[in-house]
């Protein structure tokens, strides 16, 4: 099963270009901080309430994202203002990015191409060799959109941190 973090980037990849999706950084950050911080809350590792939220169980869970994201949380005060959390968490989101693209490409999800354009700047692609993970987020968001069916919390959170045109775009 996929990371939330490396859902979201899945759903964000134009596969057509094999480029991002253009989203401004910030909220980029904000995006996949909050699917790390929600995979962190699926793993048992936080709780919640309105405002704040706490570090139930600082064991490490293998994830090198995850492990990082608590790692940083861990080192905060023990009751953490949620947008406290969320920022400290999305100041790493480029790194997150790039570890979700590497795990990605490791199973044969995407594949990386180098080149130029112009002839002069460099340009790195990430063209999408297996789709089949991808269609099915895109077949579980179009489900949890489409019926009356209660969804799974990791669609909810998909849901809520995806842009509607990657989601519900037919390929």
């Amino acid at each position: 099963m996929l990371s939330l973090s490396e859902e979201i980037v899945l759903l964000l990849l134009d596969e057509a270009r094999g480029d991002f999706v253009p989203l401004p950084e910030s909220v980029f950050a904000i995006v996949i901080g909050g699917a790390a911080l929600m995979d962190l809350a699926l793993h048992n590792r936080i709780d919640t309430d309105l405002d704040h939220m706490i570090v139930v169980d600082r064991a490490p869970l293998g994830d090198d994202i995850l492990d990082d994201a608590l790692a940083r949380l861990a080192k905060g005060k023990v009751d953490l203002d949620i947008s406290e959390a969320l920022f400290d968490v999305a100041l790493s989101a480029e790194e997150y990015r790039s570890r979700a693209l590497k795990r990605l490409i490791a199973r044969s999800i995407l594949r990386e191409e180098n080149g130029r354009h112009l002839w002069v700047f460099h340009s790195r692609r990430y063209p999408v060799v297996d789709d089949a993970e991808q269609q099915e987020v895109r077949a579980r968001l179009r489900q949890v959109l489409l019926s009356d069916d209660i969804p799974d919390p990791r669609d909810i959170v998909l849901v809520a941190c995806s842009t509607p045109a990657p989601c519900l775009a037919s390929s």
